[in-house]
């Protein structure tokens, strides 16, 4: 049975000042807040655009010309031109964040990563506020959060889930202010901050049933207060209104559409599942720090047997999700063991969210489980792919979590908490600084190869995505169209990035000469590298959102059509980047 006493304490660890977090006390941990998450992300502000930033960027330029007709342009996918408004996945809000920014700061990579630490510090200062509700270590809680590989990696992308996540953590907490303190204007902002996150991102809109289902466990019937809730169908209803007056389809059930054609086979359950247990706990690492701070000796031994088991189970297997364990040579121990650690950290996030049920039983409790495991099988069982992505949003009820689980031991003195969120913050770092530098490398190799032909009288195509994408599009380079081959001309161009899509040749007998070029990026840590496993942005690549050990570099072939002018030929002889190759 829930407890009414924990309604009532948790309303007064809510009031601000109030509980065991006095008024200075919290404007200093306000200032924390904002400090820690501003010191990890300002480093990164330098970095190049990257993965779906492109969509985001190139839409946003769209709204900039017709600010109603927001999908209202072509974008290529695997060599097809498709209307975004097909392709897309997500609503335009995020877009037309961008877009002001760029209209007061221009297109920058700095100023954009400069505006995008707003929602970051938001989404930091919201887990903070509801922690309070729920623990009275909130700080702890707002730090394992933010310090987690998942956050950080997300908050360098001008992408919408930091956004979408910032929004979520208050419309709950505007949410529970409104029930304890039976004020109607703080439900309705909860309501209208729930349909805001849905035209961020479709998964704002699980957060009806959340609030639904922690009203009606407080109020044990239902009342007038969840009428706000209808905000959100309000606004599902006009957005999709809307987009099939502009586009002839309702969008969001489209996407719906979409993720639901990819349905997870029965044969694949055992290796998503495996992906989705390898994110939970790797995007949210802060788990494997924290271990010995939350179990007594004899749990640790478990859970050690645990990993030892699942690495005995996966030295028998060839493979999981796309990613080769073992060979002719044999077994591959280091990526077996990096798997089984993840794995086993997942199962630890599982085991914490059950037991901090089972042991409380109170409202927060039900309302942390079904926001964690939701967002986990969503993730791995319905969503198109594993992906860092779809894990953000349980990273704030985690930390949460954590913090909870050392209230129910025995506590943990402060330095052991600072040296494992410390730990955290270096790994997490050390893996967005991974992806950084992978994406600064695209950036970089697009300047050099696309300076060696500057001039070219021919056209210059590209095939690939991402970052890629939007740099080579800015020196003037066309997307690779391969249903429109036949209009390649002779001393055409077409370059490839091998580290991408899948790679198309172009015909042999058109191909005069074929150069090669590589550029350097992490050594030591991948984030996207099927050969590793690694798979931060989809488990396609691998079972694993970022994996230790050797990294190759990226690889980009550039492919001259036809004929080779002399002039050309003696730019790219001269030059140290592109070298000249065997035709494929």
């Amino acid at each position: 049975m829930m407890s009414g006493a924990v309604h009532q304490n948790s309303d007064r660890l809510g009031a601000p000042g109030a509980g065991d977090v006095g008024g200075n006390e919290h404007r200093r941990h306000i200032g924390w807040c904002v400090l820690l998450t501003v010191a990890c992300l300002l480093p990164f502000v330098g970095k190049a655009f990257h993965i779906d930033d492109t969509v985001f960027l190139r839409t946003a330029q769209h709204i900039q010309q017709d600010p109603i007709d927001f999908y209202g342009l072509d974008t290529f996918t695997s060599g097809k031109r498709l209307s975004m408004a097909a392709h897309a996945l997500n609503p335009p809000l995020m877009s037309y964040v961008v877009a002001l920014v760029a209209l007061v700061a221009g297109w920058h990579e700095v100023a954009m990563h400069l505006a995008m630490l707003v929602p970051a510090v938001a989404a930091c200062l919201g887990t903070y506020c509801l922690a309070r509700r729920f623990c009275t270590r909130p700080l702890d809680a707002a730090a394992g959060a933010v310090l987690t590989p998942v956050f950080l990696v997300s908050s360098t992308t001008v992408m919408c889930d930091v956004l979408m996540v910032a929004l979520y953590i208050w419309a709950i907490e505007l949410w529970a202010r409104g029930l304890d303190r039976d004020r109607v204007g703080w439900l309705v902002a909860s309501g209208a901050c729930a349909g805001v996150c849905f035209l961020v991102k479709y998964f704002g809109l699980t957060l009806v049933p959340l609030l639904a289902v922690y009203g009606l466990l407080l109020r044990r019937r239902p009342g007038w207060w969840l009428l706000p809730l209808a905000i959100p169908f309000v606004v599902v209803a006009g957005y999709e209104w809307m987009t099939y007056a502009l586009y002839g389809r309702g969008l969001f059930y489209n996407a719906l559409f979409r993720t639901s054609s990819h349905p997870v086979e029965p044969t694949l359950w055992l290796h998503r599942s495996i992906s989705g247990l390898c994110f939970a706990g790797g995007c949210n690492a802060v788990v494997l720090f924290f271990t010995p701070l939350l179990w007594r000796r004899r749990s640790l031994v478990f859970g050690g047997v645990a990993v030892i088991v699942c690495v005995v189970a996966l030295s028998f297997a060839e493979k999981v999700s796309g990613l080769r364990l073992r060979d002719a040579d044999g077994v591959h121990w280091v990526k077996v063991g990096q798997v089984a650690l993840f794995t086993a950290a997942g199962l630890q996030v599982l085991v914490l969210v059950v037991l901090d049920l089972i042991h409380r039983r109170d409202e927060s409790s039900c309302l942390l489980a079904c926001w964690i495991l939701g967002t986990f099988v969503f993730t791995t069982y319905i969503n198109w792919s594993v992906t860092a992505r779809t894990i953000l949003p349980m990273a704030p009820a985690l930390g949460i979590v954590l913090a909870r689980r050392i209230d129910h031991g025995s506590g943990a003195a402060a330095w052991k908490r600072i040296c494992a969120l410390g730990a955290t913050g270096l790994l997490s770092i050390a893996v967005a600084r991974s992806d950084t530098l992978w994406a600064n490398s695209v950036r970089d190799a697009v300047q050099r190869g696309m300076q060696v032909v500057e001039g070219h009288p021919g056209k210059i195509h590209f095939h690939g995505r991402w970052g890629f994408q939007w740099y080579m599009e800015s020196f003037g380079a066309r997307p690779l169209d391969m249903e429109q081959l036949n209009q390649l001309a002779p001393g055409d161009l077409i370059v490839v990035a091998e580290n991408n899509l899948a790679a198309p040749r172009p015909p042999a007998h058109i191909v005069a000469a074929v150069y090669k070029a590589q550029s350097s990026g992490s050594r030591g840590l991948a984030v996207m590298w099927k050969a590793a496993g690694a798979g931060f942005y989809s488990d396609k690549w691998g079972p694993m959102p970022f994996a230790i050990g050797p990294v190759p570099p990226d690889r980009y072939t550039l492919y001259v059509l036809g004929e080779r002018s002399s002039e050309l030929q003696s730019a790219l002889t001269r030059s140290d980047w592109w070298i000249e190759a065997p035709p494929d």
